[in-house]
């Protein structure tokens, strides 16, 4: 697993944003990030809490020089450690445009490729249009493909999204 804690200065920057791992004490700000997003359920702090306390490593989250701005909550299954499952993702509205939503994923996944990971999958809401189109450039630029795997099953996930398989990514694509 990557962890982006023993980086030095614990962040990583790309032509966007700052990134880092994310901290119990960001969950206030996450949850209220996930409440204006139009592409994510809003959840308890409580669920942010157990998430960022216990997939620091798999998560992140996004920082201009002032403010949280955006996340990615994400997972490696234990039976499946090839996959890496987005959870949640959100970007505040000012910043949420195609572009900055595949700058956001690709990082996630491309630490995630680089820790071994050769698949990732992720949920996205009814209504969505941002994610999809990022998740063409993800692949553009990570390589594999993206795949429409249809809705969730009713014990898999809301029953108001589509989920997307993307990959598969080979080391090569590092």
């Amino acid at each position: 697993m990557v962890n982006l804690a023993a980086m030095p200065g614990g962040t990583m920057q790309s032509l966007m944003f700052d990134y880092r791992s994310p901290h119990v004490v960001d969950c206030s700000v996450i949850r209220s990030i996930a409440k204006q997003s139009n592409s994510t359920h809003g959840n308890s702090v409580e669920y942010y809490s157990t998430f960022f306390r216990d997939f620091s490593r798999t998560s992140l989250v996004a920082c201009d020089p002032n403010r949280l701005i955006g996340f990615v909550i994400g997972y490696r299954r234990p039976a499946a450690p090839d996959d890496y499952v987005i959870a949640q993702q959100a970007l505040l509205p000012e910043f949420d445009t195609v572009e900055a939503r595949a700058t956001l994923l690709t990082t996630a996944i491309g630490l995630q490729v680089c820790a071994g990971a050769r698949r990732a999958e992720i949920a996205v809401l009814d209504g969505d249009r941002t994610t999809p189109a990022a998740l063409g450039r993800v692949t553009r630029e990570r390589g594999g493909r993206v795949e429409s795997a249809g809705r969730p099953s009713a014990d898999g996930g809301p029953p108001d999204c589509s989920l997307y398989l993307l990959g598969p990514f080979t080391p090569a694509t590092n």
